[in-house]
């Protein structure tokens, strides 16, 4: 963004006038783009929020059962996904994308995240930037004409919740290793 205590504000020539309103009018341009994108991210998570809502009473959260029960973890998650890539044409480009996009996720939780931080702006943007890239790709393996890639998605996106659990609840870890022994 253009500085703006750096703009003459008080012009004296024509000159630092012109030059001043080329400021201005780069500032307003980089504001507009800037207004579009936050549009755009508040659509989403309205969206996501609706979405969330309506999943509210199908989880373990709000029942009895521990939440290990609906966790889909990590490995399950990425071997779904490599399935997926391993098809050919559209649907194996789908699956690439979602596994880049999954396994960036990962690489954010292992070396950035950090829950005592989600009270600061940039991480918990880039969660949801993340979270957004991995939801954006899986719906659009649900609407994939290959029926196994499709349905894949489908079931991924109905217990898209358990994906976040490593991000929502302390102290789950992203695998299911202790649960298996």
């Amino acid at each position: 963004m253009t500085n703006v205590s750096k703009i003459n504000l008080a012009p004296k020539t024509l000159g630092e006038a012109i030059e001043t309103i080329g400021h201005l009018a780069k500032i307003i341009v980089e504001l507009k783009e800037e207004n579009l994108q936050l549009k755009e991210e508040n659509r989403q998570l309205r969206e996501e929020n609706a979405w969330l809502k309506e999943q509210l009473n199908t989880n373990s959260k709000n029942s009895s059962l521990p939440p290990s029960r609906d966790l889909k973890k990590k490995k399950q998650i990425k071997r779904d996904f490599q399935k997926i890539s391993e098809r050919p044409r559209v649907p194996g480009k789908i699956g690439k994308k979602l596994l880049k996009a999954y396994e960036r996720l990962f690489k954010f939780w292992k070396t950035e995240y950090n829950p005592n931080m989600l009270s600061f702006k940039k991480p918990r943007k880039r969660l949801r930037y993340f979270k957004a890239r991995v939801l954006r790709h899986v719906r659009e393996g649900m609407r994939c004409k290959h029926k196994a890639t499709a349905r894949t998605c489908t079931n991924i996106l109905e217990s898209v919740d358990s994906l976040w659990n490593v991000f929502d609840i302390p102290n789950v870890p992203p695998t299911n290793n202790h649960a298996e022994r």
